[in-house]
């Protein structure tokens, strides 16, 4: 009895365990302790398109994407090509872009709204254009410097000139006609309320300090409403995104407390400025070097190391070397990215499952390259003689006219042309339809061989494809002057390869490359296949829909 109601609740709960297991979660394919799921292999059939190939064909390609990747993978852990530093790199900076993304979006709401009266007032706004002067520093201290030089006399632009940083606004701190909605916070009211000639600011971003100046403004000339509502719309989304971020942002410097070092600038200076006598290396910083500190936050330090290791990854932009606030803004920007990370991690974006899930496909197509790559290691350029080769077999689907013998007649009366046109048309010869028409004109005969050398023929040769002897072409108007012609005889056929255009010749090495890249790439595969031997459970996918669900659809 005993036994019995143990067997019983073993059963239980084993139906349990199973009914709890998602479709999603089931394996279609297994290489060398991989798993590819269900989930997967929905995720990877919303990028083909489902009427190609029908519902037999179209899941079975997909199946065999996943057998291919899947088999890849194994070949590039198996080699060790997720220990390189190269990959190491990519990773973090990945992880750096995706949660910096990420915790952006978290930062603003995905839609803020606008009303249709916002929209219909930012459109009244726009009938009045503004006249823009602007000073920008990164440090408040350059902008009251900025006004006291105002006050004692100077003008704004010569103040702009003075005391903006070279190569950040154009002269005279001239932005030209501005209208509402396109400058953003903190400076879009700015410029549409300031009365013209007073300056307006400091006003503050997380980009630095601004002080403006409307000089005039000026009627635009209205588009109608209707038309213009949907960029209105969509200004006014993303200017409420930029409002609620800004207030995040500055937020965020206060709860953590960011200083900058007085001089943060000048050590970075340095490193984007090497030594150009002679031979000399660019600057290595020493260990000691790179201990220094540029910017403090509570609980993290951006160092002068931090800031090299920053300066030589690609996806990092480094700023204007010859523009030490743009520095200084620079360094100030990636000690922010740095507490954006610290921020994310406290709120565990990197546990969400759509992060992790957006990581290891970037990751996963860093490996399928870079080991696609490796297979093609030792391929050669085929050779001349390959690609004639190859231009031999296929040249009979490029059947083209090779020879054309036209006749043709010039005026500068439109009448007269179309007049011959009709009467060659009615299937007079030229000849005749022209002499019908005016004796005075001449009948040109010409023979034309591909390759034309001058393009106008080469057009005519083109067009001689598409005609049947006896056809005419025209009038058309050529130098100013109206061209009848109508084609007598064609010769068609392929050109051989000493006939093809240097160009040609690179194309049809390039299919001979491509088709050597395809057999190597199927005889790696196959060699993976038999090394690895993945299993494939098609039967789990029997329940999966064709097309498959869409992202917002509950899998079953």
């Amino acid at each position: 009895m005993i036994r019995t109601s143990v067997r019983a609740a073993g059963a239980a709960l084993l139906a349990l365990a199973l009914g709890g297991c998602s479709l999603g979660s089931r394996p279609v394919v297994r290489v060398a302790g991989r798993t590819a799921t269900v989930d997967d292999f929905i995720r990877a059939a919303r990028n083909v398109d489902p009427t190609e190939g029908g519902a037999t064909r179209a899941p079975a390609a997909v199946l065999d994407g996943l057998v291919r990747d899947q088999l890849l993978l194994a070949a590039a852990h198996a080699q060790g090509l997720d220990t390189t530093a190269a990959y190491r790199q990519f990773r973090d900076a990945t992880t750096e872009r995706l949660l910096v993304s990420d915790f952006s979006a978290h930062l603003a709401p995905a839609d803020p709204g606008v009303s249709e009266a916002e929209a219909r007032r930012m459109w009244e706004w726009r009938k009045l254009q503004s006249d823009v002067l602007l000073i920008y520093s990164t440090e408040k201290p350059i902008i009251d410097l900025a006004q006291k030089a105002i006050a004692n006399g100077m003008t704004f632009g010569q103040a702009a000139d003075h005391f903006n940083a070279p190569g950040t606004l154009p002269p005279g701190g001239s932005l030209g006609l501005v209208s509402p909605g396109q400058l953003g916070p903190p400076l879009d009211d700015p410029i549409r309320t300031l009365p013209v000639g007073r300056i307006g600011g400091p006003y503050h971003s997380p980009q630095g300090w601004f002080l403006v100046e409307v000089r005039a403004r000026i009627p635009a000339q209205p588009v109608p409403f209707e038309l213009e509502r949907g960029s209105i719309v969509e200004a006014l989304r993303q200017m409420k995104q930029r409002q609620a971020i800004t207030a995040q942002l500055f937020a965020m410097e206060r709860e953590w407390h960011l200083v900058l070092d007085p001089n943060a600038e000048f050590p970075v200076y340095q490193l984007l400025t090497p030594a150009r006598i002679g031979a000399a290396p660019p600057p290595n910083p020493s260990p000691a070097e790179r201990k220094q500190v540029l910017a403090t936050w509570k609980g993290g330090t951006y160092t002068l190391g931090d800031a090299f290791a920053d300066l030589q990854r690609s996806d990092v932009r480094a700023p204007n070397a010859s523009v030490t606030p743009a520095i200084r803004a620079w360094v100030e920007s990636r000690a922010i990215t740095r507490i954006g990370l610290a921020e994310a991690h406290r709120r565990h974006l990197d546990e969400e499952s759509d992060f992790v899930r957006a990581r290891q496909d970037e990751l996963d197509r860093y490996l399928l390259e870079a080991e696609s790559t490796t297979a093609m290691i030792g391929l050669v350029q085929p050779s001349d003689a390959s690609a004639e080769s190859l231009w031999n077999q296929v040249k009979a689907r490029y059947v083209q006219p090779l020879e054309a013998r036209v006749r043709w007649v010039e005026t500068a009366d439109t009448t007269a042309a179309a007049a011959v046109s009709r009467g060659a048309a009615r299937g007079a010869p030229l000849a005749a339809a022209a002499r019908a028409v005016d004796p005075s004109l001449i009948v040109h005969d010409q023979a034309l061989r591909f390759p034309e050398s001058d393009p106008a023929w080469g057009a005519v040769l083109d067009g001689a494809g598409r005609m049947a002897p006896g056809e005419i072409r025209g009038p058309e108007l050529v130098n100013g002057r109206w061209r009848v012609l109508q084609l007598v005889e064609k010769r068609e056929g392929a050109p051989e390869w000493a006939q093809l255009t240097p160009e040609m010749r690179m194309s049809v090495a390039g299919s001979r490359m491509e088709a050597a890249r395809q057999m190597r790439f199927a005889a790696y595969l196959d060699s993976l296949k038999q090394a690895l031997h993945p299993t494939v459970l098609a039967q789990n996918l029997r329940k999966v829909p064709w097309p498959p669900p869409g992202p917002a659809d509950a899998t079953p």
